[in-house]
């Protein structure tokens, strides 16, 4: 069975995932995004600089099924358009179709911005994505929030959606981790002291100034934020905080993504409280450190892998009394965030790693190869 996995490019807490699928068949793969493409010697890749050269490689290429997937990373219109292209072009071979597709926030308005242009770019996804699933013999999501949305807004025949259980598992050593957290302790002066963490950017929907209030109605001296994560509102959030007088919040900015473990593994609770959110996989990763999280309805990762009272809290977004009760409710109890951590660890383990993620994709592939 030769497989041809048409995607932007290689994001690297993705290669895992490929490499395992790699291993277990026949598998090329064409990277659209030239820009930012990647060819790690373990993989067969191509990079394709254009529509035109697209369309040629795929009409030569030898190929059984295709998947095309993952058209949210850069410029979701253009992606959308080599889906399009990919479709006609395995109708025109008579081959299966695959989409691997986790967006669903592209249909809020929120998410385009404001004015004409993004409007239509709006009204264009909208029409082009549901299409697409439609008409594609297969789908691959990342859960179950993901499958309730397209059958129900969509319409699509919950027959043919398969569940790859979205995935980030982090390589670290646990004594490095667990070294590396106590130095980071004592330079940010967290001695003694309860860590709240967030990892993300720091952008509008992401509503870290919703976190910042609930902090502050913790009124502890024994707490600190840690916020992780660069953006626009970096500005205004630290204005927040000095009109605030939190003098335990602490910005560092950036930190790249495999740097992460030490502070993960020195928090006492995870915390995304965005808006809206295609998955989620800063919680996976707190959650494969152990730790209790706390998201919104809006975050899709919520629905999968947050048991209310059990490793975790869903609270409404934008309810900071809310957010701040969860928070105080966790790391004012020892015992109930150590459960917590322990039950968080296992639901990764048991459900969210690459093995699964990749039984996923080989599910999909098998339903179109003998339906």
């Amino acid at each position: 069975m030769k497989v041809l996995f048409v995607i932007d490019h290689l994001w690297d807490y993705r290669l895992p995932l490929y490499q395992k699928l790699s291993r277990s068949g026949n598998i090329k793969f064409f990277l659209t995004n030239w820009k930012y493409a990647k060819n790690p010697a373990d993989l067969n890749c191509r990079v394709i600089r254009s529509k035109a050269e697209l369309v040629s490689a795929l009409l030569k290429e030898d190929w059984d099924v295709m998947i095309w997937g993952e058209a949210g990373s850069r410029k979701l219109t253009l992606n959308l358009m080599d889906g399009i292209l990919c479709l006609l072009i395995s109708r025109v071979k008579r081959k299966p179709f695959i989409v691997w597709f986790g967006g669903w926030e592209v249909t809020q308005k929120d998410y385009w911005g404001e004015g004409i242009i993004n409007a239509l770019k709006r009204m264009g996804a909208s029409f082009i994505i549901p299409w697409l699933l439609k008409r594609s013999d297969a789908i691959v999501t990342y859960g179950n929030f993901h499958k309730n949305f397209y059958t129900t807004v969509f319409g699509i025949n919950p027959h043919k959606i398969f569940i790859a259980p979205n995935s980030s598992i982090i390589s670290s050593n646990k004594v490095d981790s667990e070294k590396q957290a106590r130095f980071i302790r004592e330079r940010l002066g967290l001695e003694g002291k309860k860590v709240v963490l967030y990892v993300g950017r720091l952008e509008k929907r992401k509503n870290v100034d919703v976190l910042i209030k609930a902090f502050a109605q913790l009124k502890r001296d024994d707490t600190s934020l840690l916020i992780i994560g660069d953006g626009k509102l970096r500005a205004y959030l630290e204005g927040l905080c000095k009109g605030l007088n939190l003098r335990n919040v602490h910005f560092l900015g950036r930190i790249e993504r495999d740097e992460l473990p030490p502070y993960y593994q020195l928090c006492d609770v995870f915390v995304y409280p965005t808006v809206h959110e295609p998955w989620g996989l800063a919680i996976n990763e707190a959650m494969q450190f152990g730790k209790p999280v706390i998201a919104t309805p809006g975050v899709a990762a919520a629905h999968d892998l947050i048991k209310q009272g059990v490793n975790g809290f869903v609270v409404p977004e934008n309810d900071v009394q809310a957010l701040a009760k969860a928070i105080n409710t966790i790391i004012s109890d020892e015992e109930l965030a150590k459960r917590m951590g322990q039950k968080s660890r296992e639901i990764i383990i048991q459900g969210f790693t690459y093995e699964h993620m990749a039984k996923g994709f080989e599910e999909a592939i098998r339903y179109c190869c003998y339906m």
